[in-house]
């Protein structure tokens, strides 16, 4: 699979901040603030720590196509009871290298 330069930016943020903090997992973090202009808030840690650089318009497609690519796996994805938009979702790296 083919991937877009946005997913491959992506995979090498992910890469670099996973390298750094010596682990192989990071999370997507989705959080609905409640009232306009603001709205849902979405974003990416390792280790607690926000990762900047990446195009957040697309994260969700992004992953998911990282995640069909054999580049990432979802460990763990949990909702919280009172707003479903609020989502905290556990990957991890593989060890796949891109085609």
């Amino acid at each position: 699979m083919k991937l877009t330069p946005s997913q491959i930016n992506l995979l090498s943020v992910l890469k670099i901040a996973t390298k750094q903090a010596q682990t192989d997992e990071f999370m997507y973090k989705s959080e609905w603030l409640g009232y306009l202009p603001f709205g849902q808030y979405q974003w990416l840690e390792v280790v607690g720590k926000e990762l900047k650089n990446i195009n957040l318009l697309s994260i969700e497609a992004d992953l998911a196509s990282l995640e069909k690519a054999s580049q990432i796996y979802k460990v763990k994805e949990m909702m919280s009871s009172f707003e479903e938009e609020d989502i905290l979702i556990i990957y991890k790296l593989t060890t796949e290298e891109i085609n």
